[in-house]
Parts: structure tokens; sequence; C-alpha cells
């Protein structure tokens, strides 16, 4: 398995708790609490009776069962009588005892020192155990929500083992399965993460060689938290799966509907193109009169087949993201008239009429780009929008300049306002590609502006698009003006 999906989920280990730390230091701690209570007993010896300083020794076999538990404070029991009577107890510094209510002293006072310190190492015990359940508690909400948002499964690995390195203090990494096999460190847990079909994968924990071994809750907490992160994992994966049918899916529907449609507008040029030169062949040759009309055709037909596989080739760079405007300070004024001499041939006898604001500024954008996206929209109202005029408009709005391309056709059905912009949406009995709008919309979106479609009264269809102006020169570069 490669280590790709690694992340690490090392911490600093926090300080051991009470039955986690070293139990020399423990009974050292004993050991000093007892020498402690004993310098303490001797600056009052003769000052209150030698029964009461019995009281002393005991808080300290408390004091030393609460952070050590049974074995120091049984310790410091023991050493608490053994020292009381050789140094308290007269005839001092000799285990012989003078007075027999002192055998008593002596036992009640280990019997207590001891049954203190087990109720006090009990307490500790019970405490610790509700703390580990309550990191165990929350560790595992952790781990379940933010897995429940996540969707791509090596983000789900690489969270997954962020938490369990942090609940078990070690290096956590979750390894996919499919990815090889890895060698784990000889200290390194491993807990196999099942799926319903199949094994995910592999969640492996390195302690510091220095760290205890886990406890059972632990290992529990290990278990727990592999079969939580198989769950998300799982879905994840299912997700993705899905995802790819979907994508394939939508590519071969892509597919199916262009060749569909580019098969039918190709065919329709290359009939007409091989239809007109197969009769200039004919013998005798035909009148110079249709022969000219028959020349017109070829040269209109393969104008409009150019136009087809301009937009195809313009559509895959745009998608592909290699088609990056080359902005230069441009005059939408010369860029509309330019894109109305390009449709003139297809609007014949119709009227396309244009109105620009002498007082527009120079616009930053790419000439070729912006100028095919306004030809796109002019023959899209020729097209579809049936035989009245065409009127584009330009003008300014605050910081965006405005360009308006208006038909008198009988405009679209409302609710596709948003849809005509799609790839090969073609409207009811049209014909072409269904590329233009989206070429137009792609282009405009490329350069920061916005385009959309409205239908004004009485009737016809208006795209409006919006670009951005930026701090245009108010007039020609001198090498323009030249």
């Amino acid at each position: 398995m490669r280590e790709t999906q690694q992340a690490p989920g090392s911490v600093e280990t926090p300080q051991p708790g009470p039955w986690q730390r070293s139990p020399a230091r423990g009974y050292g701690f004993a050991a000093a609490i007892v020498a402690a209570a004993t310098a303490v007993s001797l600056a009052l010896l003769g000052r209150i009776e030698n029964l009461n300083l019995v009281m002393i020794y005991l808080l300290g076999v408390v004091l030393v069962a609460t952070r050590y538990g049974r074995g120091p404070s049984a310790l410091a029991a023991v050493a608490s009588v053994v020292v009381f009577d050789f140094f308290l107890v007269p005839p001092h510094l000799t285990f012989a005892v003078s007075d027999t209510q002192y055998l008593v002293t002596f036992a009640v006072m280990l019997v207590v020192g001891l049954l203190v310190s087990s109720l006090a190492a009990r307490v500790r015990e019970v405490a610790e155990m509700a703390l580990q359940r309550e990191e165990r508690t929350l560790a595992l909400y952790a781990v379940s929500r933010e897995l429940g948002g996540l969707r791509d499964p090596r983000e789900v690995a690489a969270a997954g083992a962020l938490h369990v390195g942090q609940a078990l203090h070690g290096e956590a990494v979750v390894l996919l399965a499919g990815d090889g096999d890895t060698e784990p460190g000889p200290r390194a847990l491993c807990e196999p993460m099942e799926g319903t079909r199949s094994r995910l994968g592999l969640l492996i924990v390195e302690r510091p060689a220095s760290a205890p071994p886990l406890t059972p809750e632990q290992r529990d907490l290990l278990t727990a938290l592999a079969r939580l992160i198989a769950a998300p994992l799982e879905r994840a994966q299912l997700a993705a799966e899905a995802e790819q049918a979907r994508v394939a899916a939508e590519g071969e529907r892509l597919r199916s509907t262009l060749l569909r449609s580019v098969s039918h507008d190709l065919r329709t040029p290359l009939t007409a193109i091989t239809g007109a030169a197969s009769a200039l062949l004919e013998q005798p040759p035909p009148e110079p009169a249709v022969a000219r009309e028959l020349t017109c055709t070829v040269l209109e037909e393969a104008d409009r087949l150019n136009r087809l596989v301009g937009n195809l080739l313009d559509m895959t760079r745009l998608e592909a993201g290699t088609l990056e405007p080359k902005r230069e300070w441009a005059s939408l004024e010369e860029l509309v008239g330019s894109a109305i001499a390009r449709v003139e041939r297809e609007a014949g006898a119709r009227r396309i009429s244009a109105r620009v604001d002498p007082d527009l500024p120079l616009v930053a954008l790419d000439a070729v780009l912006v100028e095919q996206a306004l030809v796109n929209l002019l023959e899209n109202a020729l097209r579809h929008g049936g035989t009245g005029a065409v009127e584009v408009s330009a003008g300014r709005e605050g910081e965006r300049a405005v360009v308006e391309v208006r038909d008198e056709g009988p405009g679209f059905p409302p609710q596709q306002s948003e849809r005509i912009f799609e790839k090969f949406h073609r409207a009811a009995g049209g014909s072409g590609a269904g590329l233009g709008l989206a070429i137009a919309r792609a282009i405009v979106t490329a350069h920061g502006g916005t385009i959309g479609a409205t239908l004004p009264q009485p009737r016809g269809a208006c795209f409006r698009v919006e670009l951005p102006l930026g701090a245009a020169p108010s007039h020609p570069p001198p090498e323009e003006a030249a």
C-alpha cells in the first residue's frame, strides 16, 4: 500500500495518569511523605499527645493513596506504623513497647491506613474510568461529526487518522485497500476496517517507545474508531463510484448528442456543396448566371461549415481551459460593426441596426473572442428571430459596458432563460449544433462579465452582455492613433 493518504495524527503526549506513572516514583513519594510526617511529629513531640500524632501519618497515607494507588499507600501505612513505633513511642529509637495501649494504636493505625488507602485508590480508579469513558465518547463524537461531511475517500482517511492519533497519543495512518502493502513497525497496532462488501483498508497506530501498553479500554476505543471510520469511508467510496458512473453516462449522452447534431449539421452544407459542384461540372456548362449562383452557394455553405467547425473547436478549447483571453484596449463600436459585417450575407434582406453610445470608453478585452461572441448572438437572432429587424445597442451603465442584441421573433419559453445557454440546446424545430450561445456565455464569463436573456414586450428576445470597464484610457494610445 502506498502512503499517499497518510495523515500523521501525532500530538504531544500528555502527562500520564495515576496508573501510568512510574511505580518507583510512587514508592519514593510514599517514603518522602512518611519522612515528612515523622519530621512534623518530632517537632510536635511533647506538645500534644502521641495518639494525636497518628492523624498526621493517616493524612500522609491518604495523600499517597489519592496520587499513586494501593501499593504505595500500603507501604506508607506500614512504614508509618514502624516509624511511629521507633521514633515516637517510648522507649525511643527502639521497637520495644512499654505500654500495651500502643499495640492497639498500632493495629488500628495499620487497619485504618490500609482501609483509607484502599478506599481512596478505589475512588481514584472510578474517577479515572469515568474520565476515560468521557474521552472515548468525545473522540467518537469528534470523528463522526467531521467524517460525516466528507465525500472523498482520501479525505476521510486523512481526517480519521488525525483523530485516531490524537485519541491514542501516537501517529496514525489509514491505508486504503488496493494501495499495496507496507511493513508496520514493531510497536504498531493494526486494526482492519471492514465494509459491507469487502475490507476497506487498515488502521495502523504507531506509539512512542516510552508509551505504556494500551489498556483494554483503549483497545476497545481503537476498534470502535476503526468501525466508525469504515462507515463514512465506504459511503465516500460508493459516492465516488456513483459519480464516476454519472460522469460516464453524461459523457456518453453528450457524445451521442454531439454526433447526432454535428452529423446533421455537417451533412447539410456538404450536401449543398456537393450538389452545386456537381452541377458546375455538368456538360454542357450551366449558364453564367446559374454558374454564379451555384458558386455563391458553394461559398456560403463552405462558410457555414467553417463556422460550425470553428464553434466546435472554440468550445473544446474553452472547456479545456486552453483558450485564455488576450486583453487589449479595444473599441466596442468597432467590434459591433465588424460582427454585423460578418453576418450580412446570412441576414439577406433583413435589416440590422446598431446604436452605440459615443461616450463609451475603450474596454480591456480579447477583441477576437468578444467579436465571435457578438457574431454568435447575431446569428442566433437571425436564425430564431423571425423575419423582423435585429437591433444592436452598446452603452455604459456604471462601471460596466453593456451590449444588447434584440430581435422581433417569437422569443423563447420563459422557463428556458438559462437552458438556452447550455451546450447542444436547440429551440423546437431550430437548426444548428446548439453551441453558439454556450460559446458566447463561456467567452463573456472568461472576461469576468455576465450574459442573460429576457423577453421584452410585446415580442422578441433580448440578449444582454455586461463586461467590466476597468480603468480604460479616454482616447486610443498614440501608436493606434498614428
